[in-house]
């Protein structure tokens, strides 16, 4: 359950992933921004996990999401998304690829913006999210009885 997550190291993402596969995995495809212009980036490169030598899951994996994920959490969604027995559920996450960059502006603000382009492996750029394979909303009546409508649907995908 990464529902709210803002981000973080996404070196623990990856080492997640690496438990949740038993071979190399292309997970998606990063670019660093290198000029002033909209399409100033460095050439794509493919991110691959390699499975961990610590025990992986075998089983079914659901991971949570919603429009408060971003930047690591992002990173983690995409990758999770790219691994065949993952399964993405809830709404799509907030985007934000991260590394941000930014400056201040003449009048003491602050104007951050990710350096970074990062595209799922079926080709889509996540800064606007990575969308989830199974959408659950948290359903008004569920909520208001304290029922979280998203992790129930994950237990019975999981229970099959």
């Amino acid at each position: 359950d990464i529902r709210n997550n803002g981000g973080g190291n996404p070196e623990n993402g990856l080492r997640m992933l690496a438990r949740m596969t038993d071979r190399r995995t292309h997970i998606y495809t990063s670019q660093q921004k290198i000029g002033p212009n909209q399409n100033d980036y460095d050439e794509a490169k493919d991110i691959f996990i390699d499975p961990s030598e610590d025990p992986h899951f075998p089983g079914k994996v659901v991971v949570l999401t919603n429009r408060r994920v971003y930047s690591a959490g992002s990173y983690f969604s995409a990758g999770a998304h790219a691994i065949p027995d993952v399964t993405l559920m809830g709404d799509r996450t907030g985007g934000g690829s991260g590394v941000p960059a930014g400056f201040e502006l003449p009048n003491g603000w602050h104007c951050n913006y990710s350096s970074t382009r990062g595209t799922l492996i079926s080709g889509p750029n996540f800064e606007d999210g990575v969308p989830p394979d199974v959408k659950v909303e948290l359903a008004l009546p569920d909520r208001e009885k304290g029922v979280d409508s998203i992790l129930e649907a994950a237990l019975e995908l999981i229970r099959g």
